[in-house]
């Protein structure tokens, strides 16, 4: 459970400027790092013939870095491109935010860099022999940096930007979400029933913006209850979308601006979603990808089929680490918040596949089969949510123009969760 401003340095050191920078700044400091060493480190060296044309490997560089940092943002912003119109757009920060991309277009603005500062330095004649060679050995160093990164980046660009990586990225940020909240449910915070109404003593809190809330900083809130001494309830969670009419938090006591000011505060709202605090958000966007493949223009009923497996090994494994230990420990005796719904979680997953993929028995086979599973694996968490999107998937069904002989088919399996 990040605080808000460990999230927002997390955040911060997944973009691609920040990364350029350091390593851009690393690639400098290289480069002038032998001018204040130079003159302590009196170094004779068979590689003197290497040292004196070490001006002319830094062109070479230094060119061939430019041009391949310029072909690589190109083939990025492409893959870019085609994960935003070919998968979904909402896939595409997770894409932007892949670290070997990060990593290896970097490397090579760092290495860029590196050869630039050192052109400029032995241009104006800062280097005794000594600092040629110290200059000499590092350039050695970064060219095979730069090998590596280049092989690195002919391996990742092959899968860049297709359909397969990219969900793997969203499957991987909704697995850490999902695993974090099964870990803490609740964030720590004593449970809030759905429909629960706030106490009729309590002060409800409402903001006036609109947006979705990405992160919640419980720990802040909750060290606000106790210094204040007051109870604290939490009925919205990240990926809530919020409007001016909607209570977002109550609190015990008399009126306190100051205090709903301060509670305000832990909250950070965005126009999008944000896959680190919101478990729902890696269901959703996964199921986007399968109404996309089975959309006319795509039909592609195995991608659908993947997005539902993807979803059962999601699920298990939440359930898995539910189950794992102990009965979850409540962190925050003084904050209250409203669980995770299994039966949204079910809707983002599979309600949608249901509709859209209706007329389709392979599909419609393995979604059943699917719920089966979850309902036989852990019957107390799924059973109930799984029978009610069975019951909705075989309304499809029955309305569809699929042949009788496969409804029977369908109906048989249903009738077994």
């Amino acid at each position: 459970m990040f605080t808000k401003w460990e999230w927002l340095l997390s955040k911060l050191s997944r973009t691609l400027w920040i990364r350029a920078l350091l390593i851009g700044l690393f690639g400098i400091l290289v480069a002038l790092i032998a001018i204040p060493i130079q003159s302590t480190l009196p170094i004779v060296s068979p590689l003197e013939v290497g040292a004196r044309s070490v001006e002319g490997i830094l062109q070479i560089l230094a060119t061939s870095m430019l041009t391949v940092t310029t072909f690589s943002l190109g083939a990025m912003v492409s893959a870019y491109n085609s994960a935003s119109t070919g998968i979904t757009p909402r896939a595409i920060k997770l894409v932007k935010q892949e670290p070997v991309t990060q990593n290896v277009l970097s490397s090579f603005i760092g290495a860029f860099l590196f050869s630039l500062v050192g052109i400029v330095a032995l241009s104006s004649e800062l280097y005794t022999e000594s600092g040629r060679f110290i200059l000499f050995v590092a350039t050695l160093l970064v060219i095979l940096l730069v090998i590596v990164a280049l092989l690195r980046w002919i391996e990742h660009l092959s899968d860049l930007g297709r359909l397969s990586n990219t969900m793997d990225l969203v499957t991987d940020a909704a697995r850490l979400a999902l695993c974090e909240y099964a870990r803490h449910p609740g964030w720590g915070c004593s449970p809030l029933s759905r429909n629960q109404p706030p106490p009729e003593s309590a002060n409800t809190i409402r903001f006036n913006q609109t947006g979705y809330i990405q992160h919640i900083d419980v720990n802040a809130v909750a060290e606000l209850a106790d210094s204040c001494n007051t109870e604290i309830g939490l009925l919205v969670s990240p990926g809530t979308l919020i409007q001016p009419q909607r209570p977002v938090a109550w609190y015990q006591g008399p009126r306190d601006n100051k205090l709903e000011q301060d509670i305000e505060a832990q909250f950070t709202l965005a126009t999008d979603r944000s896959f680190d605090q919101d478990p729902r958000f890696g269901l959703a966007v996964l199921t986007e990808v399968a109404l996309r493949a089975l959309s006319p223009s795509v039909n592609d009923p195995g991608t659908a089929i993947d997005v539902i497996h993807r979803h059962l090994g999601l699920l298990l494994t939440f359930s898995q680490q539910q189950n794992a230990g102990e009965k979850a420990e409540i962190l925050y005796r003084n904050l209250h918040s409203v669980p995770l719904s299994i039966s949204d979680m079910f809707e983002d997953a599979f309600e949608p596949i249901a509709r859209d993929g209706a007329g389709l028995l392979e599909v419609q086979i393995r979604l059943q089969k699917v719920l089966k599973i979850l309902a036989d694996n852990d019957p107390a968490l799924y059973a109930k949510e799984a029978k009610a999107i069975s019951n909705l998937a075989m309304d499809y069904v029955e309305r569809s123009n699929m042949a009788e002989l496969e409804k029977e088919r369908l109906r048989r399996i249903a009738d077994s969760i």
